[in-house]
């Protein structure tokens, strides 16, 4: 991923694109910090374009509550760029199908399974589902 962003941000250099260019460099920026703080592991660039789409997605609504459309604009086209990195997002619907199947796979029935779930639900399919909302739906699970 690091080099298909790469070669993006070289084309958009190309085309003089400040908008693009601003965000693709950010995006490289993010993953050097990362390494740079975490020498020893291999790089989570969907872990960290994630974090990127939760700022963005922060700033947006705080821009919101001010009417302040320029800077409101601008958080919209990075989170569409930083999107366009992420795995297909999975909905609701999807999401219940697959934890009914990972409650039933595991025999998880209380709280106490509650990590066990969303760290198998992560391995399969980091990226694809808001962890905020997901721990929220497995607690509803376990609950009933």
């Amino acid at each position: 991923m690091k080099e298909q962003i790469s070669v993006r941000l070289r084309e958009a250099m190309k085309t003089r694109n400040a908008p693009l260019i601003l965000i693709l460099r950010s995006i490289l920026a993010s993953f050097t910090n990362w390494e740079k703080a975490n020498p020893n592991k291999t790089l989570e660039e969907i872990s960290v374009i994630q974090s990127m789409v939760k700022q963005r997605k922060q700033s947006i609504e705080e821009y919101s509550k001010v009417n302040n459309e320029s800077l409101l604009n601008v958080e919209k086209y990075e989170l569409s760029i930083l999107e366009e990195y992420l795995p297909k997002q999975l909905n609701d619907s999807e999401v219940d199908e697959i934890l009914k199947n990972l409650c039933i796979e595991t025999n998880s029935n209380s709280l106490k399974d509650m990590g066990r779930m969303m760290k198998i639900f992560n391995e399969k399919y980091l990226g694809q589902y808001d962890n905020k909302k997901l721990s929220e739906k497995i607690k509803m699970k376990l609950i009933k």
